[in-house]
């Protein structure tokens, strides 16, 4: 194992609180399903398992909600990184889904359906000047080729991850692509002011 591993361990002040919350963290992040086993030695596992780098940031924490995005890197024959997003009540230490934080109302949903649409359109169109251009490195099977992973994308998107900050909710969509065309990936972040959306949260934030 090399590089720097800042692991998150959550401490409120109820012991059951924080044995929920870092356990369902500790699961999460490793993918590990056997919920017996101590959290020191489960991360240790992982971390021989290739994981060069992680690191977490808390981004909320007040009115009985916390919310915190860890970043992380693992190397085998190639190296990938990633961005996850975690979301608790430290008052019940359960997971909070989006639904539980804000009403998808029709309107207020259409408005991220267009936003996300609209970003799939706007790098379809850098995809295709690419394309087009001169001394470009893009070929026609490639160029297909990621446009039938965006549109998978699309197909399979999720309204289900999102981050909690101190003044506004944001949205995360993204569309990862396989290694060969990793670098084409779309990263949608959509940020919304509570005092715009304020009329959709269940929880005063």
């Amino acid at each position: 194992m090399s590089g720097k591993i800042q692991y998150p361990i959550i401490m409120t002040e109820d012991r059951q609180i924080d044995s929920l919350i870092n356990n369902d963290l500790i699961r999460k992040m490793t993918s590990n399903k056997d919920a017996t086993k101590p959290i020191d030695s489960t991360l240790l596992q992982w971390a021989g398992d290739q994981l060069t780098y992680l690191s977490f940031e808390v981004t909320y924490n007040k009115k009985g909600i916390l919310s915190l995005r860890t970043f992380g890197e693992a190397c085998g024959a190639y190296c990938s990184n990633w961005t996850e997003y975690f979301n608790y009540s430290t008052t019940s230490g359960k997971p909070l889904s989006i639904a539980s934080v804000i009403e998808i109302k029709d309107e207020f949903k259409e408005s991220i359906l267009t936003k996300i649409e609209s970003e799939y359109e706007q790098q379809q169109k850098e995809l295709k000047e690419r394309l087009d251009g001169k001394n470009t490195t893009l070929d026609e099977r490639t160029y297909n080729w990621v446009l039938e992973e965006y549109e998978k994308c699309q197909e399979n998107f999720q309204l289900r991850t999102f981050a909690l900050y101190n003044d506004h909710l944001e949205i995360i969509d993204e569309c990862s692509l396989p290694h060969a065309i990793r670098s084409m990936g779309i990263l949608s972040q959509l940020e919304y002011p509570y005092r715009e959306i304020n009329e959709y949260l269940k929880i005063r934030l």
